[in-house]
């Protein structure tokens, strides 16, 4: 592709990127409107899908992928898709899968619970700590990915299911983020999206 024909589907590229950022916040409203139209309709059936914020991505990458096709031709739209490495990104959904099964959680839980009964803390707050501290350490042995999953249902069932403050419950996911963040790097093979960006930042 020449240097002209390249900035162009840069610029493309990074306008639909924008596009499914913006999709991605806008996926619960989406959601709300498919539930005002005709059950088992057409417009309801497609609002549903475009609300699944699990495609919003897969979505606007195939719009690229036609986009690209358009402006540059078939082949060298194949060509770009077979250049592209999916093995990082499929062993992330997978792992993530995986974490979120019943028998993951409930070991989480049992190893959670374990540590929460040896702090000297009341058992709320230990439970608390439990979760976000011990939980993101866990993926240096599950992975980032999983130890995301598992944690994050976790804080769901116990604190944001119930009738708490937006502001706890914006600053707990935020300390979430963090400490799986902290947690996913401690060991070589925990975090995907590190070794993801190794090879092309040397």
């Amino acid at each position: 592709m020449e240097d002209g024909a390249s900035s162009a589907m840069q610029w493309w590229a990074t306008a639909l990127f924008a596009a499914a950022g913006l999709h991605t916040f806008l996926t619960k409203s989406i959601m709300s409107w498919a539930h005002r139209c005709r059950p088992g309709g057409l417009a309801q059936n497609s609002l549903h899908f475009l609300g699944e914020v699990e495609l919003v991505f897969g979505i606007w990458g195939a719009i690229l992928v036609v986009v690209w096709a358009f402006r540059f031709g078939t082949s060298s739209a194949v060509a770009y898709v077979d250049s592209v490495n999916f093995a990082e990104a499929i062993f992330v959904l997978a792992i993530m899968c995986m974490a979120a099964t019943k028998p993951i959680l409930q070991l989480t839980r049992d190893v959670i619970a374990t540590c929460a009964r040896a702090m000297p803390l009341p058992r709320s707050s230990a439970e608390f700590a439990a979760i976000l501290f011990v939980g993101p350490l866990l993926g240096s042995l599950i992975t980032e990915p999983a130890a995301m999953t598992v944690t994050a249902l976790l804080v769901k069932d116990a604190y944001l299911d119930q009738p708490t403050s937006v502001r706890f419950r914006y600053a707990t996911l935020g300390l979430l983020f963090v400490a799986v963040s902290i947690g996913g790097t401690l060991t070589h093979f925990a975090a995907p999206p590190v070794l993801m960006v190794a090879g092309p930042w040397g």
